[in-house]
């Protein structure tokens, strides 16, 4: 077998194994302050879900809360928080119901 194999074999496994569909995840929720309307919801939800490590976040306007799932190996909830304080919000941690 020739070179171009064997390379092509290690640029696959590398992505195979970069990222693993395995990998650990965090679900912890936030207390949302200063969301008034459906398009607070929306916005923090979208920017959220556009970030890699992020796996999934609800919104809930009625209880003020974020609840979200999250690789920990790739995002801290402290860069989380951040997201949230950069377009506008307070969060603190909470627990989920």
């Amino acid at each position: 077998m020739n070179n171009r194999f064997y390379q092509l074999i290690i640029i696959g496994c590398m992505v195979l194994f970069s990222s693993p569909s395995w990998s650990r995840t965090q679900r912890k929720c936030l207390k949302i302050e200063g969301m008034s309307c459906g398009s607070c919801r929306e916005k923090i939800q979208g920017v959220l879900l556009k970030t890699e490590a992020i796996v999934s976040a609800e919104v809930s306007l009625k209880k003020g809360l974020l609840e979200t799932t999250f690789k920990d190996e790739s995002i801290q909830l402290g860069k989380i928080q951040k997201i949230i304080q950069d377009i506008g919000y307070k969060s603190s941690e909470t627990a989920c119901d």
